[in-house]
């Protein structure tokens, strides 16, 4: 191999003297802030080896310093062998370096969780005091106040940028200066040091290497603030390996800076905490180990549940950044300076990134209004070009927050939050646990659906409401048994929910009206059968019924509705089932779901928003739709593809903007992804599901009701059987045809005499 052809080279006495090595327990502050400070022109290494359950830590230190140590010297070769056969990668700063980095500690330290045996990751830190760089930074920082967004830290590419700024000018091409940013004006304050950082990556499998790559680009992304690190493939040569092994700053890349605060961010270390027995990790983080149910004690087993995660896609590319967040802000405050809404420098407070939303919080005068800004809102929006913009004010005091969609939003995959430590926590102490989604900062939400009770979804085509619907669906079933919970699913369209058809979870799959009714009606019958069940025990919870002794443990029911509105406006029966089971099904453990694509407002109404409590509209067709789901118009717009808002009597706010997760962006490969874990499921479907008796159709239920009643009147036949009007006149016409009735004129119909003969016959 390359390496090893070179090796010999660089193993000369005097290579081997270029510096004194340490090994380190831990990089603690005080050590690093201690051997920052104490020399002022030498090259410093921090380096880390991270196996398979443990960690190397390094401190180079060159042999001409005076600092010792009392940790114990090692052979400076080491780092040869560390390195072999590894990909190398260079990681830089993406902008200038005025830009400063977020303040995080431990970025590498839960690293060794995701290696495998034979994996390791090689990390080298290297970097010297610069006297020059102040000077640097304040010349670059002049620039950026004169209008260059982005002024480069190559002091050729500079002067060409300050050239053509200056040649706008001259030409009268408006330009618009920056304002002071007290962030950048702090770094420049610190101690600035030049610094290299490379990473090394060594694993057999190819996929793994660029997993693992993913792993590491996503902990540096914890330090994106107004400027954000990069990593980049560094080709394999002498001179990149003479550059390593030595501790030189070799690496083809232009001189970067950052500040003391910067380094401690990268190189800190705080105590690592034991890993629990609860917690398996597999190709990418922390994930369920096992779902236990502590009514039943029934348990998937940790390998069934790391089968599972490995099928599930995660989020590959890079988190779109907040650089964007950064120049929008900078042309916000512009706008604001321009248009004299605020005369004075505003500093910015904080910028929170979600997948769809960026939130930007800035401090005011004190001595400017609120509702003065929030009136120039819409002017602002245009001036600086954005599709959306909110104003709200912050919770710090006289700070107001800017909302922004995203240029380019993040996909959200259902993978990424249920291999969460949150979620994992959260599904200790909830019933019913299921995804909803990323809320606007970025953090995972989740709820238990004991608590939020039944739902009203929401979403036009497109929207994301059948994504949101399947993640639920498998969220529950991956953390429940099948003896533990049923599912009913009625899927007008045949298509969206057929998926599911051989989870063992799920006892039925209906398409048709009339099935249908069928299904809510035997769902509403053992509704009250569990209530007459639970009131001979004096009990009117499920939980408590479920664990008295020698009783049928009764499993928990969650019915999903589609395309509700259709379904009401073919069979009002649907919704008279639907308030029902609203208003009393909860303490038997029974749960309703309604998804519709249009919330007509006669079927959406206020007895149906009072019973399914929480409401999610994901982009609907109008604001009337809006207003129909929620009482009232939310003022948001929602931007499509799982853009949503949450409405729950659980909630502390009254909206909750979240992006609701995919299983994967493609329908096909949802589709093969979700028989793959249905194959896995150590499970039979139980056979004690609900007996569904096929209900009247309506031809039988008109034709029984005149025959019963005599009353052949339309009218009174359509508000009997609540049907529209043209479906009763089409069957008894037939029924015209079949002798029963006959046409009397205008429209009106009349019972013939029947026979005993003619009786037996009909029925």
């Amino acid at each position: 191999m390359f390496f090893k052809q070179f090796q010999r080279r660089f193993t000369s006495q005097a290579d081997v003297l270029l510096s004194k090595i340490y090994s380190i327990n831990t990089f603690d502050e005080n050590t690093v802030k201690y051997v920052l400070n104490c020399d002022v022109n030498s090259t410093i290494g921090f380096e880390k080896i991270i196996l398979n359950g443990g960690c190397e830590n390094q401190l180079s230190i060159p042999v001409e310093s005076n600092i010792e140590l009392v940790q114990e010297r090692i052979d400076s070769q080491y780092v040869l062998e560390a390195i072999c056969n590894m990909d190398l990668y260079l990681v830089s700063l993406q902008k200038g370096s005025i830009f400063p980095l977020k303040n995080a500690k431990s970025l590498f330290r839960d690293m060794q969780d995701v290696l495998q045996e034979g994996e390791k990751i090689f990390i080298q830190f290297l970097t010297q005091k610069e006297d020059r760089a102040k000077e640097d930074l304040i010349e670059q920082y002049i620039d950026y106040l004169s209008g260059i967004a982005n002024p480069s830290d190559a002091l050729f590419k500079r002067k060409f940028q300050k050239y053509v700024h200056q040649l706008f000018e001259s030409m009268n091409y408006p330009l618009n200066k920056n304002s002071q940013v007290k962030d950048i004006e702090n770094k420049i304050k610190e101690p600035l040091y030049q610094y290299q950082l490379i990473i090394g990556i060594f694993a057999e499998d190819g996929s793994r290497k660029g997993y693992l790559q993913h792993v590491i680009a996503n902990s540096l992304e914890k330090l994106t603030y107004f400027n954000r690190l990069q990593m980049s493939t560094i080709e394999e040569n002498e001179k990149v390996i003479d550059s390593i092994k030595s501790r030189k700053f070799n690496v083809n890349q232009n001189k970067q800076y950052i500040s003391e605060s910067e380094i401690l961010s990268l190189v800190v270390e705080q105590e690592r905490q034991e890993s629990k027995k609860d917690v398996i990790v597999t190709n990418e983080c922390t994930i369920i180990g096992s779902a236990v149910n502590s009514e039943t004690n029934t348990v998937y087993s940790s390998d069934f549940m790391e089968k599972v995660i490995e099928l599930l896609p995660y989020t590959k590319e890079e988190r779109n950044t907040r650089l964007e967040a950064d120049e929008n802000t900078l042309k916000i405050l512009n706008v604001m300076r321009e248009q004299n809404i605020i005369k004075e420098s505003c500093e910015i407070i904080k910028i929170e990134e979600g997948s769809t939303i960026m939130h930007v919080t800035l401090s005011i005068p004190s001595n400017v209004k609120f509702r003065d800004i929030k009136k120039h809102v819409e002017d602002i929006r245009v001036a600086v070009g954005l599709e959306d913009l909110q104003l709200s004010s912050a919770s710090e005091l006289n700070s107001i927050m800017f909302s922004f969609p995203k240029e380019k939003r993040s996909v959200v995959y259902l993978r990424d939050i249920i291999s969460s430590s949150e979620f994992l926590t959260f599904t200790k102490k909830a019933r019913l646990p299921f995804i909803i989604g990323l809320d606007e900062h970025g953090k995972p939400l989740f709820e238990d659906l004991t608590d939020t009770l039944h739902m009203l979804i929401a979403g036009a085509t497109g929207s994301g409401k059948t994504y949101f619907l399947i993640g639920v669906i498998l969220s529950l079933c991956l953390l429940k048994t099948p003896y533990d919970l049923h599912f009913y699913i009625i899927d007008p369209k045949r298509i969206d929910f057929k998926k599911f058809k051989d989870f063992p979870h799920v006892q039925k799959i209906v398409t048709e009206v009339e099935e249908s009714t069928a299904v809510l009606a035997a769902v509403t019958e053992e509704m009250d059968r569990r209530y007459a069940l639970m009131e001979e025990y004096d009990i009117d919870d499920l939980v408590d019924y479920n664990v008295l002794p020698d009783v049928e443990k009764l499993p928990y029911i969650v019915c999903i509705v589609d395309e509700f509105s259709d379904l009401v406006m073919q069979n009002p029966d649907v919704k008279d089932y639907i308030v029902r089971i609203g208003q009393k099904a909860r303490a038997a453990g029974i749960y309703v779901i309604c998804g519709t694509q249009r919330p007509e407002v006669k079927v959406v109404d206020g007895l149906i928003k009072a019973n399914l409590s929480t409401k999610i509209a994901f982009s609907c067709g109008s604001y009337h739709d809006y207003k129909t789901v929620f009482g009232n118009a939310p003022g948001v717009k929602l931007l499509g593809k799982g853009d949503a808002l949450l409405k729950s009597p659980v909630m502390s706010e009254e909206y909750v903007r979240f992006q609701s997760p995919v299983v994967d962006l493609s329908k096909g490969k949802t589709k093969d992804i979700l028989q793959n874990i249905c194959d896995l499921f150590p499970y039979e479907r139980p056979k004690n599901g609900l007996t569904i008796k096929p209900l009247p159709t309506p031809y039988e239920r008109i034709k029984t009701y005149i025959i019963e009643t005599g009353d052949t009147a339309v009218t009174r036949v359509k508000q009997e059987m609540k049907l529209d009007v043209n479906v009763v006149r089409n069957i008894m016409d037939q029924l015209v045809d079949e002798g029963l009735l006959v046409k009397t004129g205008k429209g009106r119909f009349k019972l013939l005499e029947l026979t005993e003969e003619k009786n037996t016959k009909i029925h």
